[in-house]
């Protein structure tokens, strides 16, 4: 068995990151700045629409902590129990 130490252009590979993408973000995640931004996006809702949402839509982000319970958090102010959490891997 042969290992490869270049790629088909003959550039070095690169090690594979010991932190997946996911876990180097998820250490990055300010939880004041998740509360601000997803406060401003409720608040931006309301002067759109006239009212506030019935439910919130994570698109894949609701699943990071602690974007997850801050999420959680809104949903119970704005009394609604609709949350669509999506499994992000």
């Amino acid at each position: 068995m042969y290992h490869l130490i270049v790629d088909d252009q003959g550039r070095f590979l690169r090690p594979r990151p010991i932190a997946t993408e996911w876990e180097i973000y998820r250490a990055q995640i300010n939880p004041d700045h998740v509360r601000r931004e997803l406060d401003a996006q409720i608040e931006k809702f309301y002067h759109e629409f006239g009212y506030y949402p019935d439910a919130l839509d994570s698109h894949n982000i609701f699943t990071v902590d602690p974007v997850a319970e801050i999420a959680m958090e809104r949903a119970q102010q704005l009394n609604t129990d609709n949350v669509s959490l999506s499994l992000c891997r």
